[in-house]
């Protein structure tokens, strides 16, 4: 008594699985706030910031953080992830989201590992 059963395998393939179509649905995302100058204008807040560091993750105009609601919900709806999963990305996210803004390298240490193709730019980001 008192144990939990064995996460299933169905959830070790979920969860990596929907980490990727997160990530890649919010990369579009990210995309569309660059290219819509209606969206470029509420995500224009973050980008302004002269002091980069891990409160940049942070700087968002209200209207951003409505209209992204929108698209969160959407992600998660469409590709249907499990609340586990939405948890860890989310983490992921915001240590990733926190530590881009501050961190620099002169040459980047994690060649190979798992990067949003939005960071993958001439600034080298963790």
């Amino acid at each position: 008594m008192g144990s939990s059963p064995p996460l299933s395998a169905a959830v070790w393939l979920e969860v990596p699985l929907a980490v990727l179509l997160l990530d890649y649905t919010l990369y579009l995302w990210h995309v569309l706030m660059h290219r819509l100058t209606w969206l470029w204008r509420f995500h224009l807040p973050h980008h302004v910031d002269l002091d980069l560091d891990a409160s940049t993750a942070l700087r968002f105009h209200f209207s951003e953080l409505v209209v992204s609601v929108v698209w969160r919900a959407g992600q998660v709806t469409l590709i249907g992830v499990s609340p586990l999963s939405l948890s860890v990305w989310q983490t992921l996210l915001m240590l990733r989201s926190a530590l881009s803004q501050s961190l620099r390298f002169d040459r980047d240490p994690h060649v190979g590992m798992m990067k949003q193709p939005a960071l993958l730019s001439s600034r080298t980001f963790l």
